[in-house]
């Protein structure tokens, strides 16, 4: 690049940091949207005096860091997504013509998970995580149920798009729960250590060594519906249990081996963890708050573990071209909903589990219909 070009460009980018630094301190939250989205969708504005800005707003206490940070994820989402749109429909015409100089398999992402699929799966994972209604069973059952082409990617991609949703959702729940998790690790005794180990190793030994039969078997509409039933009967008849008075502080060995039995019978797509954990101590007597402050901590380790041994498998095995872009906008839009679904569902609101049996028990129907549709 000649030299004299360079004052030049350092004149514009002065200008254009100036005008955004102006933007924020004028519009707030809103003129950080507005920068953040333009700058993702590939406009030559420099998003460091945005952050800057937003930082320093930070600091003061103006904002808070969820207002920033969703404001922020809402904004690369928007824009990455109007971007995608520019490229893909204003180079229609070229694919049409020079569709063999531009292949597109069968199965691959571009067909099989458009961005606007990624970021609608990774917004439903979250709070269908944290709900006791089963995130892998909706994460396969909706886009069938809508006809979407999801189904029709190839497993070893869709693999690895629903890591990274729970990974998403682990970085999520980890940044909602810390400073219940700080407490925990300060305050760390045998009592701790006991429920973590007894709740993380039943499904860390079953999801190791039955991982492949449970997705060749377990993974299809059908076998979600009969998860889908068998836990809203589980969750139905446990909430109905005599007298519920024991805390958390209450639980013991059996109550850890418990825990962990049902996050191993939660491999089961349909059954979801949540349901599962939560039914098994509401029949051990605790509280519904008790049941639900266990089910979510118990359930923290388990993801980050499964996501770090999923990821490490993912990391040998490399991502194919385009992929990369999907699974951070899954992961992302999955971490935010996490996020959004702690806030507005804390653990003394979860309340009792009949209602959500009875939504799952009409997904379960309403999946069971449709396959005895296509049959006839």
């Amino acid at each position: 690049m000649p030299l004299p070009t360079l004052p030049v460009l350092a004149a514009i980018t002065d200008k254009l940091a100036d005008w955004a630094t102006g933007v924020v301190g004028a519009l707030g939250l809103a003129g950080i949207f507005v920068l953040m989205t333009l700058e993702s969708t590939c406009i030559p504005i420099p998003s460091e005096p945005t952050m800057l800005s937003a930082g320093f707003n930070l600091e003061k206490g103006t904002y808070s860091l969820l207002a920033v940070g969703s404001v922020g994820v809402a904004a690369n989402v928007l824009g990455s997504w109007i971007a995608d749109g520019f490229g893909r429909f204003g180079q229609l015409d070229l694919i049409e013509r020079r569709g063999k100089l531009l292949p597109t398999p069968p199965g691959s992402l571009e067909q099989s998970l458009p961005l606007r699929h990624a970021l609608a799966l990774g917004l439903m994972h979250g709070p269908a995580e944290l709900l006791p209604i089963s995130s892998s069973g909706h994460t396969t059952l909706v886009p069938w149920l809508l006809g979407w082409p999801y189904p029709k990617l190839d497993p070893a991609l869709r693999k690895s798009f629903e890591v990274a949703l729970h990974a998403g959702t682990a970085v999520g729940l980890l940044i909602a729960l810390r400073s219940e998790v700080s407490e925990a690790a300060s305050s760390f005794d045998r009592r701790r250590a006991i429920l973590i180990a007894g709740s993380f190793i039943p499904p860390a030994i079953v999801g190791y060594t039955l991982e492949g039969p449970i997705e060749k078997r377990l993974g299809t509409p059908a076998s979600i519906a009969a998860g889908l039933l068998v836990g809203s009967a589980a969750m139905a008849l446990a909430d109905q249990f005599g007298p519920q008075q024991r805390e958390r502080d209450d639980a013991g060995l059996i109550d850890a081996l418990l825990l962990g039995a049902a996050q191993a019978s939660a491999l089961m797509p349909g059954t979801s963890r949540g349901g599962m954990t939560l039914s098994a101590m509401r029949a051990r007597g605790f509280t519904r708050p008790a049941a639900s402050a266990l089910s979510r901590h118990v359930a923290l380790p388990v993801i980050l573990g499964a996501s770090a041994l999923k990821g490490a498998r993912l990391a040998q095995q490399g991502l194919p071209p385009g992929a990369g872009s999907r699974l951070a906008l899954g992961a992302v839009a999955a971490a935010a909903s996490t996020l959004l679904a702690a806030r507005l569902v804390p653990v003394e609101r979860v309340g009792a589990l009949l209602p959500y049996a009875a939504y799952r028990s009409t997904l379960a129907a309403i999946t069971l219909r449709r396959l005895r549709r296509s049959q006839t």
